[in-house]
């Protein structure tokens, strides 16, 4: 295996744990793997985190973070620089783009979902991840000109587009490729005005 790149102590452990998620995901992943890959001792390992769970929240924890962040600088940097409309979709869209072709990227994503799903404590990581991708998207949108109440609908199916993609290759076991009209299919969404019409509910039986 290759060794993590960056850092010392348990820089190196948060490294290499995210290196062996990003290639093969949370099964099997031991605290010995991890410290093969960070050339360092079991016994320093587990110095740093007490057990295999903590080292993986952290992990999973500085991801979400990694991300948000980098989203957080491109829309401060497009908002400091009075870009045009088009020029905002661009770039989120180029962003997405960006970020799905980084190796690893979406076994990473997924798995921050399905440990939310099995661990409260790594919930509580998922859906700081989701919510903190859906705010800025949203944020995104204002920024172009589209209502509030309107841009907070069209940031969550902008996701649920994006996001099926990213699992459906997953599945396929194949690098995530977005389709070239993915930008189409975000402006149309940007563009409408979509309304939710209340279903009654069916009368309930005596």
């Amino acid at each position: 295996m290759a060794r993590a790149k960056r850092g010392t102590g348990r820089d190196a452990l948060l490294t290499a744990a995210m290196q062996l998620i990003s290639e093969r995901g949370l099964q099997g992943l031991t605290m010995r793997d991890v410290a093969t890959v960070a050339e360092m001792s079991l016994g320093l390992t587990t110095y740093h985190f007490a057990d295999r769970d903590a080292l993986l929240r952290e992990t999973l924890q500085r991801f979400v973070d990694t991300e948000l962040e980098r989203y957080e600088r491109l829309l401060a940097d497009l908002t400091e620089a009075h870009a045009s409309v088009e020029q905002i979709l661009d770039a989120l869209i180029a962003g997405i783009h960006a970020t799905f072709r980084r190796p690893g990227y979406t076994v990473a994503l997924l798995e921050v979902c399905l440990a939310g799903a099995r661990d409260p404590a790594m919930s509580t990581i998922a859906t700081r991840c989701i919510d903190g991708y859906r705010r800025l998207t949203e944020q995104a949108l204002i920024t172009t000109g589209v209502p509030a109440d309107q841009a907070s609908v069209t940031a969550r199916w902008a996701m649920v587009l994006v996001d099926g993609f990213a699992t459906q290759a997953a599945a396929r076991g194949t690098p995530t490729q977005l389709p070239a009209d993915i930008g189409d299919a975000i402006r149309t969404l940007a563009a409408l005005r979509l309304e939710f019409v209340d279903v009654p509910k069916p009368a309930e039986q005596s």
